[in-house]
C-alpha cells in the first residue's frame, strides 16, 4: 500500500492588534450592556439616583477595558457608596437643627445584601423628636459583587469569542 503523507505549511497572517483590541472592547461592550442594565435598574425607585454609564479605553490611556462608571450628583454617588460599603452601629446626634426628627418604628429598607431587587422605603410609627440615636448600622449591598458574580460567565464567554474570531482570521485558529 502506498500511503502519502502529505503536509502542507500554514502561515499565519500577522497579528493586527489593532483590530484584535477593537473586537476585544466590542466584545467586551457587549458583554457589559446587561450589567450596565442591571445596575441601572437597581437604583431607578430612588429618589437620588446615581447615572452609570460604560467607558472603554485602549492602551494609550494607560488600561486596556471596558469599566461602568458611576456618576450624578455627589449626593447620589455618596448614597450608592455607603450602601455598598454598608455601616456599623452608631450615634447620630444633632448638629445644626435643634432636633432630629423621624417616625419611629416600622421601618423597610428598599435595598438588600446580595440582590439586584430595589423597591420602596416603608415607614411607619409615630414621629419622634430626639436629640441623639443609636443607629444599629446595616449590612453593605455588596451590589458590585453580586454584579461581577451573574455576568462574570457572559464577560468571559463573549472574550473568547472575540479571540477565537480573531485567531481564525489571523490564520492562527485551527
Amino acid at each position: 500500500m502506498n500511503d502519502i503523507v502529505k503536509f502542507r505549511a500554514i502561515i499565519p497572517k500577522q497579528l493586527k492588534k489593532g483590530i484584535w483590541r477593537l473586537k476585544a472592547l466590542n466584545a467586551l461592550g457587549k458583554a457589559a450592556k446587561p450589567a450596565l442594565k442591571d445596575i441601572q435598574s437597581y437604583v431607578e425607585p430612588w429618589e437620588n439616583r446615581p447615572t452609570f454609564t460604560l467607558r472603554f479605553k485602549t492602551a494609550q490611556n494607560k488600561w486596556n477595558g471596558v469599566k461602568i462608571e458611576i456618576g450624578g450628583s455627589d449626593k447620589a454617588i455618596n448614597i450608592f457608596n455607603l450602601l455598598e460599603a454598608g455601616s456599623p452601629p452608631h450615634q447620630i446626634s444633632v448638629s445644626s437643627a435643634k432636633t432630629l426628627y423621624f417616625q419611629s418604628g416600622g421601618y423597610s429598607s428598599s435595598t438588600q445584601p446580595g440582590s439586584f431587587r430595589s423597591g420602596f422605603i416603608t415607614r411607619g410609627g409615630p414621629w419622634v423628636r430626639p436629640k441623639v440615636v443609636d443607629h444599629p448600622g446595616f449590612e453593605p449591598r455588596e451590589i458590585i459583587d453580586t454584579l461581577v458574580e451573574k455576568h462574570e460567565a457572559n464577560f468571559t464567554k463573549q472574550a473568547e469569542k472575540a479571540m477565537a474570531e480573531f485567531a481564525r482570521e489571523s490564520g492562527y485558529g485551527v
